[in-house]
């Protein structure tokens, strides 16, 4: 079963063999026209806000999530491996033809590189814009601004599909038919990594909540979790959920940011305080933070918003740096300005009466920053 939980909060059911169904706000279930409401739904994707996309054993369809009309994309894509939702409202579908790009308009489709050998496709992720795909000659990425493919770490992994994942840091990796794992460094090379020793691996699912499963065909099963904030004596507060960023609030006290139920705000006598980031189209999931000396607060989500509270935790401004790219780094630029790392863009940004202004660094252009220190 496929689900996906849209803006205004209604959740998407692709069932098995019954299509696809709606539970709306009033939590009615409502049957949507797609193949006749008897296919098997195996993935849902969305492109921006208003469209999802629905892959089927009929097919791949295009549904407005507004006016619940479905429209087949393609008569039927060859053996599809997978769907992933990609920035700049396209999501991408790839098969044994090649891949395609999917937006508003329709869909593309994109040549993979002569390199691959014409191998079949074997692994498909998006990462910080960029399409990652897994051959069985080796490992490539796709950049959608440049169009261009090029070949990450070794011309050739060992015979055999490779499995391709990220953690819920944003880390890739990779495993080889043989059995070992590599780490998709920064400038693309693959690491192994021996200590990761899974064995051939040949599954691979990360769960709603972000924990990584790999099938292991000689090591069994292994469960990779996200960090997680444990306070024994509140768990009421929610601090079972994954968290990401956490901070100093400069008076004793503490702010964590919990995916993806916003803000919690531990004071120094240990009073728990929630903050809820849900604004506008954001869905609130805290990536990163940095307090100021007032104990002002900035807050970078992971669908790409920038957000700017009070030491109390009210909203003063927000602005969307990138969509569907996490703001991985925020830091003071030291002229009121601050530098903002946003999907493999940075931007410098200024709060005014008028809201969040940003301005893009040109010269960083394409990067993907992780982290900004003096």
């Amino acid at each position: 079963m496929a689900l996906w939980l849209d803006a205004r909060g209604r959740l998407w059911i692709g069932t098995e063999n019954a299509g696809l169904a709606l539970m709306d706000e009033s939590g009615r279930f409502v049957a949507l026209p797609v193949c006749g409401g008897s296919c098997e739904v195996r993935q849902l994707a969305a492109i921006g806000s208003g469209i999802v996309v629905a892959h089927t054993d009929a097919g791949v369809f295009r549904i407005d999530v507004e006016t619940r009309q479905a429209e087949r994309i393609q008569e039927r894509f060859a053996r599809v491996v997978r769907v992933e939702t990609g920035p700049e409202g396209r999501a991408y579908v790839g098969d044994d033809d090649g891949l395609w790009a999917l937006d508003a308009d329709g869909a593309t489709r994109l040549d993979y590189p002569a390199a691959s050998g014409g191998d079949k496709l074997h692994a498909l992720t998006v990462l910080d814009g960029d399409v990652w795909a897994a051959f069985h000659s080796g490992v490539f990425r796709y950049s959608p601004i440049t169009g261009q493919w090029s070949a990450a770490g070794l011309a050739r992994l060992p015979p055999g599909p490779p499995k391709l994942w990220r953690d819920t840091h944003g880390q890739l990796w990779v495993n080889a038919a043989n059995g070992v794992t590599y780490r998709v460094d920064a400038q693309d090379r693959l690491e192994p990594v021996p200590e990761r020793d899974f064995g051939r691996i040949e599954s691979v699912l990360t769960d709603r909540v972000g924990t990584v499963w790999l099938g292991s065909a000689q090591r069994g099963l292994f469960r990779i979790r996200p960090a997680r904030v444990a306070l024994l004596n509140d768990v009421a507060s929610g601090f079972h959920l994954p968290g990401l960023p956490v901070a100093s609030d400069g008076q004793g006290g503490q702010w964590f940011g919990l995916a993806c139920d916003g803000l919690r705000h531990r004071a120094p006598d240990g009073r728990i305080r929630a903050v809820s980031l849900a604004l506008n189209d954001s869905t609130g999931c805290p990536w990163s933070i940095h307090v100021d000396p007032d104990g002002a607060l900035w807050v970078g989500t992971a669908d790409g918003y920038l957000v700017a509270l009070d030491a109390q935790g009210a909203v003063l401004a927000q602005a969307q740096v990138v969509q569907m790219m996490a703001v991985r780094a925020i830091h003071p630029a030291g002229d009121g300005r601050y530098w903002v790392a946003g999907g493999r863009s940075v931007f410098l940004a200024r709060r005014s009466a008028d809201g969040i202004g940003l301005e893009a660094v040109e010269a960083l252009e394409g990067q993907a920053v992780n982290r900004i220190a003096q």
